[in-house]
């Protein structure tokens, strides 16, 4: 017996090969089962073949080494320590080593220390030449680590990348602390320059716990750009960002942020082609929960979609902010927000345009020669309580054009809002058929639909009336449309175009919309050949008839 293996013999079949032992010629032998367990132990020698017509055998060692686990450089009680949840043990250097011997590394499920973070550098750096990185992830993953004092650790950064592949992550910073925001744990960091690019990046979630931030995309480049970046999920539960794109991440997609505790839930500048959607939950005060900015020294900004809803009973800030950092010249343009916004106690303003100094610590209410330009605002807001849906803060030189349309009340609009923008915003409303006094009207409609438009400080009323049910007894006076959104200004009586139908009024041949100065009721002028003019009154429609009315007036708003 040798090392607890009997030593009598197995005989082999003739020609017959078991690792490295062989029956070569002749009759079957027998060879000791010590030498035989040896042969078997070593993965070398045993054959891997795949199943389907061309397979190629190679050993199970070579099949194994295909991916490259984080286990396979920890001592046992790492890994029992990560597969616990434990997370007592530093493993940051067996994954250094891993990550040496392969970009593209598989994590079983657990919970990976890293250990106290003293300085700002990065755990893992990848500076990849244009190579590819594969992080791969089996169940839950999560990194915990301790930042000390005022850095911000990068727990993985890359930088020269085509080609990322990264699984769903979990991070925290159990030392991380929302009272001091500019400081802890960034989960990935995303360095592009215009000499050392990352593009093509898939992260399927990141969920972070008490940190700087998920992830930071940085680097001022005018050429190559960090671009093609696709995330699936960013979960930020009580940290200073969702997301931090800084003069940089084009081409970005982001399935949904979904942000709680959160100061920012998405702040970028200097980037272009976002798609983003973004939930917040309860944000903590700061000058903007979604925060779209331009910096003098940096890029413009451009192509952003946002998708943005907001519920919140604690932040009485902005909800949304458009903000230049210094004179520049600079542009925040070509930029699409529908929102979704329920604050029962925002005192201020939902949306602000503004500008500050380049430092930020200084709010500049004059003249800026910076732009906003091709914003478009959609959506709903709550926000009872608020001064003002939406106001700009500061004077620019140049007026761009702003957007306004569903569920933004006009009459929240701070006034220098059309002062600073061509103001063009639309939406629809619902004309209803009355009259002075309306007595016993009845009306139901066959076609009831209404679209108005706001461009530079005129708004546009289009309708379409056609009644099926149009009867009376008592009532009498002027005929009227009522529900539009906006009063006219108070000296210009304007007139508009119309179709009818139903209306008979003696001498008269011709009908028009129109609004008198102050009001905001649609009345219909009566005209004709050698008769004064009259307005359309009860007894010139058709009780027991159909009623057509469809046209246009433009109003002037100022």
């Amino acid at each position: 017996m040798s090392n607890g293996i009997p030593d009598f013999p197995v005989t082999l079949p003739a020609k017959s090969v078991v690792g490295r032992l062989a029956s070569t010629a002749g009759p079957a032998e027998a060879v000791p089962i010590a030498a035989l367990s040896s042969q078997l132990a070593d993965a070398s020698t045993i054959n891997f073949l795949q199943s389907g017509t061309g397979a190629v055998a190679r050993s199970v060692q070579s099949k194994e080494r295909d991916v490259v686990s984080a286990f396979d450089y920890m001592t046992a009680a790492q890994s029992a320590d990560v597969q616990s949840g434990a997370a007592t043990l530093n493993v940051s250097a067996a994954i250094v080593v891993a990550f040496a011997a392969s970009k593209h590394v598989r994590f079983p499920s657990g919970t990976y220390n890293l250990g106290t973070l003293a300085n700002s550098n990065a755990i893992f750096d990848f500076s990849l030449a244009g190579g590819k990185l594969t992080i791969e992830t089996e169940g839950f993953v999560k990194f915990v680590c301790a930042s000390s004092g005022a850095v911000t650790p990068k727990l993985f950064q890359i930088t020269d990348a085509a080609g990322v592949r990264i699984g769903a992550i979990h991070f925290q910073d159990t030392a991380y602390s929302v009272s001091t925001p500019n400081q802890g744990a960034i989960g990935i960091q995303i360095n592009s320059s215009d000499t050392l690019n990352v593009v093509d990046v898939e992260i399927d979630a990141l969920y972070a716990t008490n940190m700087l931030a998920p992830l930071l995309i940085v680097g001022t480049a005018t050429s190559l750009r960090a671009s093609g970046i696709e995330v699936g999920l960013i979960y930020a539960d009580t940290c200073t960002y969702g997301i931090n794109c800084q003069n940089n991440a084009d081409g970005l997609d982001i399935g949904l942020i979904y942000a709680t505790n959160v100061l920012r839930s998405y702040f970028v500048y200097g980037c272009r082609q976002h798609n983003v959607n973004i939930y917040s939950k309860t944000p903590q005060a700061s000058s903007a929960d979604c925060l779209l900015a331009a910096y003098s020294t940096g890029l413009d900004i451009s192509g952003i979609k946002i998708n943005y809803v907001h519920n919140s009973t604690v932040n009485a800030n902005v909800c949304i902010g458009f903000q230049f950092n210094g004179e520049g010249s600079k542009f925040i343009r070509g930029i699409d927000i529908n929102a979704s916004i329920d604050n029962t106690i925002n005192t201020v303003d939902a949306i602000l345009f503004r500008a500050y100094n380049l430092a930020g610590d200084t709010e500049n209410t004059g003249a800026t020669n910076n732009v906003f330009d091709d914003i478009s605002l959609n959506g709903r807001i709550l926000a009872a309580a608020a001064t003002n849906l939406v106001r700009i803060g500061c004077q620019p030189t140049t007026k761009g054009k702003l957007m306004i349309r569903d569920g933004f009340t006009l009459g929240k609009m701070h006034s220098t809002i059309r002062t600073w923008f061509n103001l063009g915003d639309y939406s629809t409303w619902l004309p209803v058929v009355t009259f002075a006094t309306p007595g016993d009207l009845n009306v139901v409609y066959a076609t009831q639909t209404g679209r108005w438009a706001r461009i530079d400080g005129v708004l546009h009323l289009w309708f379409e009336i056609v009644t099926s049910t149009f009867t009376f007894t008592t009532a009498v006076g002027a005929l009227q449309l009522t529900g539009q959104p906006a009063a006219g200004n108070s000296v210009e009586n304007v007139y508009g175009s119309l179709h009818f139908g139903g209306i008979t009024k003696a001498g008269f041949t011709q009908f028009t919309s129109r609004v008198l100065a102050g009001t905001s009721t649609i009345q219909f002028a009566a005209a004709g050949t050698g008769v004064g003019g009259g307005s359309v009154v009860a007894a010139d429609t058709p009780s027991a008839g159909t009623l057509v009315l469809i046209g246009h007036v433009a109003i002037p708003l100022t």
